[in-house]
């Protein structure tokens, strides 16, 4: 595991921790940008992938104030969620974005760093919460 991702059991089935996270993005004031599908792109390619749905998402509210301290940022930005089966269950993975921040010389203590971290564990939380 990369220290800038951290990676949550899921209790539900694939299918339905994928409809909880499209769920939990879109009552929250966050912009989803894609939902990609990675099994579909690999069944089109002739490949065989287990189930694995990235969504892409954030809100300018956040991620503008860490790319004008820095704008290589873009590169790391907009926020990304992994579900994927694995053998041994659905995972949920997520940016740790102080760890990401930190990697581009940002202050992790000063917002909205804290306030993005706190919403993806809470949004991530209610993904895998029973």
């Amino acid at each position: 595991m990369t220290p800038h991702i951290l990676t949550q059991d899921s209790p539900h089935s694939f299918d339905e921790t994928v409809a909880r996270l499209r769920a939990a993005i879109e009552k929250r004031p966050l912009n989803l940008f894609a939902e990609v599908d990675h099994a579909a792109g690999a069944r089109k390619a002739g490949l065989e992938l287990a189930p694995s749905t990235l969504f892409i998402f954030g809100n300018p509210k956040g991620g503008t104030p860490l790319m004008a301290r820095n704008p290589a940022l873009g590169m790391a930005l907009p926020l990304k969620v992994h579900v994927y089966q694995a053998e041994d269950g659905v995972k949920v993975s997520h940016t740790d974005i102080e760890r990401v921040a930190e990697s581009y010389g940002l202050d992790t203590a000063q917002p909205p760093v804290p306030n993005i971290a706190q919403m993806l564990a809470g949004l991530t939380g209610e993904v895998v919460g029973e």
